[in-house]
């Protein structure tokens, strides 16, 4: 739930652990609470109005059983009593009591107890109560530092550094519920709970302090696309900062729902053309993709005419792959009863291509064109492409989460936030991989004697020319060594964008007649995986690196997402020795940057 941290200056945790050192390495923390003290911290924890001895105001005479007027009433009665005032009288646990527990423990720590470094932790639903502390501090120390302005060249320093940690956490209670239960309950939430504001992505936005946003992609309790990391994406790339109704599931457009219903290409749909004022026609839905750096972020037409060139492509090269697995079932005597039709195919199956079936598809009876054949050789050909094509596609790594091929089979809104996703969080992941590069050639050429010829050195995070670069192999998260032993037909690395996109490309240009049913779908998303590349390893990406902290100004229309740590430990469970010391550096670091 919600931790409030700060440093511990005693020795006394090291002392009294100093005996079982060696132990201590080897054991992991059980919780946040062990997990901290071992580190040197102050750990200050409360109970949720409406939980333990948490119960808020008096009323009336319900005073008698509850504090700070009454002393706690044990038993039955007291018991009922604070049932019955929370229900009918201050409803508890709410979102507006959950915010203002925890903003009144920060404001005590920092004017009572007088912390100085404060870390505020909130997990899950936690991360409701740990946002909206962190906007209400840090709002009520820009105004005091606004007020206390003088003619002197000294301005006063904020009470307490506050640093804000949102773990695994999602963007609104409404997007939460209509993954879990249905689409029906977003707006049953909002008509039931007209006083709640569970927006915990507004007030991540809000607080003016280092954040960090960490989220598992694969959590079992708050979907991808209604987490947090996905509500930040959103409101960075789409929605200019607004965070209202954001997570919450999307109605696919018109005029794609016509062409998947008509089973042709996006741009062959009923809607396809529209007249001009003096008479002439032109493809309503041909788009061209975004170029970089004429366009400086994605629209929402580009958004969805990407997910919906996904969907057609991986929609054909599922047809493709169960024709040809019914005819090496049939041993090449089937006339393809029960899959003669696109429009059999729901879904998207997100696959790949082995080597063998590679292999064994291009030695297919059915590609000959003699008298014997089944099949026609170009619609043969065409099958094999289109199925290596969505192979390669469906293990596009978004640097942030899941492939690309189970955001497609997810639907439209989980598509267009991993897209958002990998333009708004990914030049963090990028700069993370170029630092370990930079660490590691600076430590091999320090080793071979070579410090020089500093001409040939990369450069470091102290280094500030603009000699900075993001590299194509820095889009690679795989495993340095021996990852491919891991891999099999059911399991594949995600792959990087730039190896997806070089694919892509020289199979179309290799087979560009056999690919006409997808052409301008093909296009379309290799022109979309190229922007990604090139928004990401341009210069002004690059600036981001030697700061970790992303602390843009919002006069300049940017927000402020924090830092982004991607988990892979579940929503309950610990986090791996990785993740842990990850998140333990970013502390130190953010701690020390922090004025």
């Amino acid at each position: 739930d919600t931790e409030s941290s700060t440093d511990y200056e005693e020795v006394v945790i090291e002392e009294v652990y100093e005996d079982d050192e060696d132990e201590e390495d080897d054991r992991e923390p059980t919780c946040w609470t062990e997990y901290y003290i071992e580190h040197g911290y102050d750990v200050y924890l409360f109970n949720y109005a409406g939980y333990g001895r948490s119960f808020g105001n008096d009323f009336l005479f319900w005073k008698s059983a509850t504090p700070p007027n009454g002393e706690f009433r044990h038993g039955m009665l007291g018991s009922i009593q604070r049932i019955l005032y929370s229900t009918f009288f201050a409803f508890k646990p709410s979102s507006e009591s959950l915010k203002a527990d925890a903003a009144a423990v920060a404001r005590h720590l920092v004017d009572v107890e007088g912390v100085e470094d404060l870390v505020i932790h909130g997990e899950s639903i936690g991360g409701m109560a740990a946002a909206g502390a962190a906007r209400a501090l840090t709002a009520i120390s820009g105004s005091a530092a606004a007020l206390t302005t003088t003619t002197t060249a000294t301005t006063p320093k904020p009470k307490c550094s506050t640093l804000l940690i949102c773990d695994r956490t999602f963007c609104n209670l409404e997007a939460v519920a209509q993954r879990l239960v249905g689409q029906w309950t977003g707006t049953a939430i909002r008509l039931l709970t007209p006083s709640w504001s569970t927006d915990i992505a507004r007030d991540y936005l809000a607080a003016t302090c280092p954040k960090i946003c960490a989220n598992d992609c694969a959590d079992e309790i708050i979907h991808d696309y209604s987490s947090l990391k996905a509500g930040l994406s959103f409101a960075g790339e789409l929605t200019k900062g607004q965070t209202r109704n954001v997570g919450w599931m999307m109605s696919v457009p018109l005029e794609y729902r016509l062409a998947d219903l008509d089973n042709v290409g996006v741009a062959n749909g009923r809607m396809e053309t529209r007249c001009c004022g003096g008479g002439a026609a032109y493809p309503m839905m041909f788009k061209n993709p975004p170029t970089w750096p004429a366009d400086k972020r994605v629209s929402w037409s580009e958004a969805y005419h990407f997910a919906a060139c996904l969907k057609r492509i991986g929609k054909l090269a599922t047809v493709a792959k169960k024709q040809m697995q019914q005819r090496a079932s049939d041993g090449g005597l089937s006339n393809m009863e029960g899959v003669q039709d696109e429009e059999e195919a729901e879904g998207v199956e997100v696959s790949y291509l082995s080597e063998n079936e590679s292999s064994g598809m291009q030695m297919s009876p059915f590609s000959n064109t003699d008298s014997g054949s089944k099949m026609p050789k170009k619609k043969s050909e065409t099958e094999v492409l289109l199925i290596k094509i969505w192979s390669s596609l469906a293990c596009c790594d978004g640097l942030c989460g899941h492939p690309l091929g189970h955001a497609v089979k997810e639907g439209f809104d989980c598509t267009i936030s991993w897209l958002c996703c990998a333009v708004v969080f990914g030049s963090q992941v990028l700069a993370e991989k170029a630092e370990q590069r930079w660490n590691e050639e600076r430590r091999q050429q320090q080793q071979q004697g070579s410090s020089s010829r500093e001409g040939s050195m990369s450069p470091g995070l102290d280094d500030d020319s603009s000699l900075k670069l993001i590299l194509p192999d820095d889009f690679d998260l795989r495993p340095n060594d021996g990852y491919q032993w891991d891999e099999n037909d059911l399991a594949r690395h995600p792959l990087p964008i730039p190896v997806v996109l070089s694919s892509l490309k020289d199979l179309y240009a290799q087979n560009k007649n056999a690919l006409e049913k997808v052409e301008a779908e093909l296009n379309y998303v290799m022109g979309m995986l190229g922007y990604i590349i090139s928004r990401l390893t341009c210069k002004e990406n690059n600036n981001a690196l030697s700061p970790l902290i992303r602390r843009q100004k919002q006069d300049d229309g940017a927000i402020s997402t924090g830092f982004f740590i991607n988990l892979h430990c579940g929503h309950n469970n610990q986090y791996s020795l990785e993740e842990r010391q990850k998140l333990m550096n970013l502390i130190h670091k953010m701690s020390d940057d922090v004025v």
